[in-house]
């Protein structure tokens, strides 16, 4: 499990920063969203590479809400609905992993 976590946390690493790159065909306020969701991925997945479980699972719950505004504001666009399943598998991978260790 520790391995497709590790797995799961380059995958979100390479999402972000396709979100980023996808992000600055669009104006100013794209950008700053998409930023401030990847900042927040980011520190997630670092935090995962280094089995900071407690830290992922705050990060993962912000995400997770993110995810789920920026789904109801893009239209529920394929994107945001990727998103919204990557930060939902991380977070029940953080959970189970935090109360195995």
């Amino acid at each position: 499990m520790k391995i497709a976590f590790k797995a799961w946390n380059v995958l979100i690493i390479l999402w972000d920063v396709i979100l980023i790159l996808n992000a600055l065909k669009g104006g100013t306020v794209a950008v700053a969203i998409a930023v401030l969701l990847a900042s927040f991925s980011l520190i997630m997945a670092y935090a995962g590479l280094k089995e900071d479980y407690y830290l992922c699972k705050k990060l993962a719950s912000v995400v997770l809400v993110l995810n789920a505004v920026s789904l109801v504001t893009s239209g529920f666009a394929a994107g945001a609905i990727f998103s919204l399943i990557i930060a939902a598998i991380y977070m029940f991978m953080c959970v189970s992993l935090d109360t195995k260790y």
